[in-house]
Order: structure tokens, then C-alpha cells, then sequence
């Protein structure tokens, strides 16, 4: 424990200027040394996320596993090892990302944070049947409706990747039960209607997007997509007109 509290609060403070004003190579060199001079590890928690978002993420990676090594047990344990999850996927090592992200989840099985992020890498892989797995362990401890809204948006979007209109409706269906007024659940189920063959409703989702969102860019591809699909007819799948 440190034997400095006030002096750990100055340089998190510090620290928390610099990276709101971006100054993110400060903050990481101030904080690396704050956590030896101070004996408060968990500053290097901070020093690996200012690291990560000057896109060094080896040497976040380094920072992350030096203080589990120091503070496994550390509250701030969880967080270090879904940060270090994602440094490890930015690098492209995938079966460490994984390992990381497991381990984050099993330490705070109640923060959405960590199954949402792994499901973020996953799906940039298009690994979507493990994406979507990933989701739905994690979905029943998911409370906060903005949060579950985000999550069932994700399973709606990873579905409708594999071409399942059902399970894309249904999931997108779930979303707006709990948030009507939600652009993107709104836009997924016109997206799931049009895999159905269910051209008609579709477009009459994605107009409703757009009178919310004249601007949304998916929305208006997808109604000039729908609208070239009604004048071609039914010469191949409905579905493989939106990929």
C-alpha cells in the first residue's frame, strides 16, 4: 500500500490533464515513474492505456503484464487484463488476446466491458458463430438497458453477417422492446426483413431511420440497395443483395 495517498492523488491528477489534452507520451513516461516513486502499481494501468492510444501497444502490452506481476490481485487487475487483451489484439496475438480476455472476464464476470470487447475482436476476424457466444454468456448479467440495448444490437449484427434473418429479427426485435427510439436496432431489423425477403417492411424500417437520420450513411445505401433489388425481382437470394 502506499504511504503517500495525497501524493498518488497529485500525480493521477496530473496525469488524468495530460491525456485529456492529449498529451499522451507525458502522461505515460510521468506515470511509469509515479508508480515506482509512489508504490502504487496501478498507475501503471493508466501509463498502458495513454500507451495504447499513441498506438504503442507493445510496449502497453509490457507495462500491462508488469503490473499483474506486481498487483494480480489488485482491483484493478480486471480492467489491466481486458487493456492488455486489446493491446495484444492490436498486434494481432490472437491466442494471447484471448487468454487475456478470458482471464478479465472470469475476474469480473459482471463488467460489460470485457465480453464486449472481446467480442470486438472477434468479430473483426469474422469469427461470428465464438462473437456471437461470447455475447450471449454474457447478456444475462448485462442490466443497464443501455448497455444490453448495445449488446443485442451486436448479436443482431453478427447474425445478420451469417446471413440468419431470423435470429438478426429477432435480436434487433429484443433491442427495440427496450429502446424504440434506437437508430441502429431500427436499421438491424430493417437489414434482418430484407435477408427474410421481407423487401416491403425493410424499406419501410430504413425510411424510418432516415427520418430520424437523414444523414445515415448505411441507411441510404441500403435503401438504394432495396430499390435495385425490387427492380431485378427474385433472380438470386434475397439476401446477397446487402453484401
Amino acid at each position: 500500500m502506499c504511504e503517500h495517498p495525497q501524493t498518488v492523488d497529485t500525480w493521477r491528477f496530473k496525469a488524468r490533464i495530460y491525456q485529456q489534452l492529449g498529451m499522451h507520451a507525458a502522461a505515460a513516461r510521468m506515470l511509469r515513474h509515479a508508480a515506482t516513486a509512489s508504490g502504487a502499481p496501478w498507475l501503471l494501468v493508466s501509463a498502458g492505456f495513454s500507451l495504447q492510444e499513441l498506438k504503442r501497444h507493445a510496449e502497453a502490452v509490457e507495462v500491462y503484464r508488469e503490473f499483474l506481476a506486481l498487483a494480480p490481485d489488485s482491483e484493478y487487475a480486471g480492467a489491466a487484463w481486458c487493456n492488455l487483451a486489446n493491446a495484444l489484439s492490436a498486434l494481432d496475438r490472437d491466442a494471447e488476446a484471448e487468454e487475456a480476455f478470458a482471464k478479465a472476464i472470469e475476474l469480473e464476470p459482471t463488467r460489460a466491458t470485457s465480453p464486449h470487447n472481446h467480442y470486438v475482436h472477434l468479430s473483426q476476424r469474422r469469427r461470428w458463430p465464438e462473437a456471437i457466444a461470447v455475447l450471449e454468456r454474457a447478456l444475462p448479467a448485462v442490466t443497464e438497458p443501455a448497455t444490453r440495448v448495445t449488446f443485442l444490437r451486436a448479436m443482431s449484427y453478427a447474425h445478420a453477417e451469417r446471413e440468419d434473418g431470423a435470429a438478426a429479427l429477432a435480436t434487433a426485435e429484443q433491442a427495440l422492446a427496450i429502446d424504440a427510439r434506437s437508430i441502429g436496432a431500427r436499421y438491424l431489423r430493417g437489414r434482418a426483413l430484407a435477408l427474410l425477403g421481407r423487401l416491403d417492411e425493410a424499406m419501410v424500417e430504413i425510411r424510418q431511420v432516415l427520418a430520424a437520420d437523414p444523414e445515415n450513411a448505411d441507411a441510404l445505401q441500403a435503401i438504394a440497395m432495396l430499390e435495385q433489388a425490387g427492380v431485378r425481382g427474385p433472380k438470386r437470394p434475397w439476401w446477397r443483395f446487402w453484401n
